[in-house]
């Protein structure tokens, strides 16, 4: 598995980030020079591509997942994370894991 080079901080995982302050959240840290992996459930699919044509308007240089998903269910909980070490490689920056909820 090969994963493209990037400047990132880190890889920041925000649900709830289709609309109020998940996406707030989701702008600022890749403002921050995080690259992100924004979720929302199936219902906010077209909610979540602004926000990700908003960050990448923005912020270029900054990589950005979209996982669908329900964070109360815990299939959809391992999925959106799978997918994320997918696309992103290894969560962890400097022996440690970041969260923002």
């Amino acid at each position: 598995m090969t994963f493209m080079k990037s400047n990132s901080k880190g890889v920041a995982v925000v649900t709830g980030s289709a609309q109020g302050i998940g996406r707030g959240i989701a702008i600022r840290l890749a403002g921050d020079g995080y690259d992100i992996v924004i979720n929302d459930l199936e219902s906010k699919k077209d909610n979540l591509e602004e926000v990700k044509k908003e960050i990448i308007a923005n912020f270029p240089e900054r990589r950005v997942l979209t996982v669908l998903g329900d964070v109360t269910i815990e299939e959809d909980v391992k999925g959106l994370i799978e997918s994320a070490v997918k696309e992103f490689g290894s969560l962890w920056k400097a022996g440690r894991a970041r969260s923002v909820t």
